[in-house]
């Protein structure tokens, strides 16, 4: 049996014999791999295969089917993509929007045009200011940087009207005083009590002190308080019309001002009257509970009337914070007087301890400076013309001019605190703020 004669290895192809030609997927005699569609010999390992036409090629120069970076020109897909397509966030994991793409919900967009990052807000914005205060609630800060600034932009009117008024009282309760005070020193009355007080200092062992004359001086001093108080009571409702002008930046003026105080005058006093003469009320009653007490056991009575003055002191704190923001309820809301009262009580009900402290605070710091300053000028004034006022007119000049300049720097600050103050608990309670910026847009 003869074989056929082999193929002549003469460089030129034969034709594959079909039943020979190896199957989709069997391996080659020549590679001992997996053929490629077509009877294409695949490639050896570690070399790359030259696609046919129609093939997909892969980019020159990729490993294993994987594109290498793109040269200059060539489209580049993002970091982690797949096949062209970007890569899908992991979970939990927010996705990073493409320069000029929108942002995905909650996330910050990236900026289209310049190379500005977007803004980070941190904290508090700014907030809405158009007069001497933030339209929000205050600090303490706040307050106090209000009150100087209601001074520094109308000083016409929270220091030179209330500097008026303050000199129209204490000058007229002066002069009234220096009148007076020579006829009551000589009254039967004043004489009988200097007399019995001379005794009593003598039998103290006090021989060299004199009270002759001091129930005139007495007399020209507690007229001087009232005048005081008095002013500062008039003085307190053209600080709050000031102040409510120049929270939202409305222009204010002296002459205005008093024009909107003056028919409340009389219910400016009466706020202030009817808690004091309260608390008068309550101390007549709680002295006479002591003496009633001492009668009947003296050791018992002492006790209890150093638990009455510890008494009369909280329902004195009490009064004054319960009915602190009366004078601008009557004059900014224009209610009445007893209407007033009741609104004070209202809006301080629960910020009791903060009231107290803003305000104990302010007292403080104020009667540290007022004490300097008229002791500075009271040392003058006694050293320049004495310190007789109940029988040198000088000394009474003096005396008068060193109270209306302490009157006028307590009057001023402390009501412009205390006005900002009840701003500051109506815009926490009722927000207010949104009524003052209305307010506040209708005046650009």
């Amino acid at each position: 049996m003869t074989t056929p004669d082999a193929p002549k290895n003469d460089g030129s192809e034969q034709p594959v014999d079909p039943e020979r030609a190896p199957q989709y997927g069997q391996p080659t005699p020549s590679s001992g791999g997996f053929a490629a569609p077509g009877g294409v010999p695949g490639p050896q390992y570690g070399q790359p295969a030259q696609p046919q036409y129609g093939q997909y090629a892969p980019p020159a120069g990729s490993q294993n089917g994987q594109p290498t970076q793109p040269q200059y020109g060539q489209y580049a897909p993002p970091a982690g993509s797949q096949n062209g397509q970007p890569a899908q966030p992991q979970y939990g994991q927010p996705a990073q929007p493409q320069y000029g793409q929108p942002a995905q919900y909650g996330q910050p967009a990236a900026p289209r045009y310049g190379n500005g990052a977007p803004p980070q807000f941190n904290g508090y914005q700014a907030s809405n200011k158009p007069g001497i205060i933030p339209l929000r609630p205050l600090s303490m800060g706040d307050i106090f940087e209000g009150a100087f600034a209601a001074v520094r932009r109308a000083p016409k009117v929270l220091i030179g009207l209330v500097a008026a008024v303050v000199a129209v009282a204490t000058l007229t309760a002066g002069i009234v005083g220096y009148l007076i005070a020579p006829l009551i020193n000589r009254s039967q009355w004043a004489m009988d009590i200097t007399s019995q007080l001379d005794d009593t200092l003598m039998q103290g062992g006090i021989f060299d002190m004199s009270t002759e004359g001091s129930m005139g001086e007495l007399s020209l001093g507690l007229l001087l308080a009232l005048a005081s108080s008095l002013a500062a009571t008039i003085a307190t409702g053209l600080v709050v019309v000031a102040i409510g002008q120049l929270v939202i930046n409305r222009p204010t003026d002296a002459a205005s001002v008093w024009e909107k105080v003056r028919p409340r005058i009389l219910a400016l006093i009466g706020v202030s009257l009817l808690p004091m003469l309260a608390l008068y009320v309550v101390f007549t009653v709680l002295m006479a509970l002591a003496v009633f007490a001492i009668n009947l056991n003296e050791a018992l009575g002492v006790i209890l009337l150093v638990v009455l003055f510890i008494a009369l002191i909280v329902v004195s704190l009490l009064f004054v914070v319960r009915f602190m923001f009366a004078p601008s309820a009557l004059v900014l809301e224009e209610r009445s007087v007893m209407g007033a009262l009741k609104r004070s009580w209202q809006l301080s009900k629960g910020s009791f301890w903060r009231i107290f402290g803003i305000y104990l605070l302010t007292s403080l710091a104020l009667n540290v400076v007022v004490s300097l300053v008229s002791g500075v000028l009271g040392a003058i004034v006694g050293i320049a013309v004495g310190m007789d006022a109940a029988t040198s007119f000088p000394a009474l000049m003096g005396t008068v001019i060193v109270q209306i300049i302490s009157g006028t720097l307590l009057a001023s600050f402390l009501s412009a605190v205390m006005t900002l103050l009840y701003i500051d608990v109506r815009i926490r309670r009722e927000a207010l703020d949104i009524e003052l910026a209305n307010a506040a847009a209708k005046n650009i």
